[in-house]
């Protein structure tokens, strides 16, 4: 064999040799299974039709957060640091994250608690309750509205104000202490008003027996 085949046939091993290598790191690196991007520990890829021809970057990834929950995310978003966590987790920290404008308690934004202060204030209502102390009867309640047992939530934002909890007196006739306050979905508050929680909860009684025995034809 001539020294020119010798060459060439050399030459062919070590590409392919080479190729092979890169083949491999390259799929390494693209099986992201196993791996954890920060609060996401990576399940499984999601495959749809024929995945060994989606591109890397879009192909998507089955991951579950140190909470437990579980989120689709694409490889990209795992590897840039785009997505660091479930999505009910990246709510809670940006509520929490050290902001200049943020200020409050867990995930009661000052601006809310400031906002029902003034306004008891300015109805000559007594207010003598902290933010603390709301956020511990939050917690007592489950997260959950006191009459209806609707899943409440504060803003997701610090600029965004989409909270469904309202803060609320037990009792109409008393101030917002301590032993007084509950939360409330806000439409239920608003259908509630300034009237005496046992006569709003009779008014609903009424109204759903009224409206399960009227005629729909009419």
């Amino acid at each position: 064999m001539s020294f020119q085949n010798d060459t060439i046939i050399s030459l062919g091993v070590s590409y392919i040799g080479i190729m092979t290598y890169m083949e491999n790191i390259k799929m390494k690196f693209m099986n992201l299974v196993g791996r954890k991007f920060n609060k996401l520990l990576v399940k499984e890829m999601i495959t749809e039709g024929n995945h060994t021809k989606i591109a890397a970057h879009t192909r998507k990834w089955l991951c579950q957060c140190d909470c437990g929950n579980k989120r689709i995310v694409l490889g990209k978003e795992l590897r840039r640091a785009h997505v660091t966590a479930c999505e009910e987790c990246a709510k809670s920290s940006l509520v929490k994250k050290n902001h200049h404008k943020w200020s409050g308690y867990e995930e009661i934004h000052g601006r809310l608690w400031g906002r029902a202060f003034r306004s008891a204030r300015a109805r000559g209502i007594e207010f003598n309750v902290s933010i603390e102390e709301g956020w511990k009867q939050f917690l007592k309640q489950n997260k959950k509205c006191a009459l209806s047992g609707i899943e409440l939530n504060f803003q997701s934002r610090a600029n965004c104000w989409d909270q469904t909890a309202s803060l609320d007196r037990k009792s109409s006739l008393g101030g917002y202490t301590k032993d007084n306050i509950q939360w409330l979905h806000k439409d239920v508050n608003k259908m509630k008003m300034d009237i005496p929680e046992e006569i709003f909860i009779e008014y609903c009684k009424i109204i759903a027996k009224n409206k399960e025995n009227s005629n729909p034809n009419i």
